[in-house]
């Protein structure tokens, strides 16, 4: 019996760390221009996202302050890199540094 339950435990921890491994967290930083940039002198803001199939859930901040510049939306994968990506459904909500809602969107 003991057997039986250290594999059964084995294997949650392992499905557990694929199940970690897929929704990891990444990053790609853009200037004041939209651009993408390598240069951290000149990041203005960060997007947060993970991508599965093909879609990526993705949150935009301020940086290096990290204040949220977006609610959480989607993208096609392929749009990530993409400052003002084509969005396909849902609702878009951007806000000012200081906290202020700035808009809100409804896209289809």
């Amino acid at each position: 019996m003991n057997h039986f339950w250290t594999n059964s435990l084995t294997a949650c921890i392992l499905l557990g760390a694929s199940l970690q491994a897929s929704a990891q967290t990444h990053s790609v930083y853009f200037n004041q221009n939209g651009k993408i940039t390598a240069t951290m002198s000149s990041v203005a803001y960060v997007r947060q996202y993970t991508v599965e199939s093909g879609v990526a859930q993705v949150q935009d901040f301020y940086y290096p302050s990290m204040k949220k510049y977006s609610d959480p939306y989607e993208i096609p994968a392929a749009q990530i890199k993409t400052f003002v990506p084509v969005l396909n459904n849902g609702t878009l909500t951007l806000w000012h540094f200081n906290g202020q809602k700035k808009m809100i969107g409804s896209y289809r």
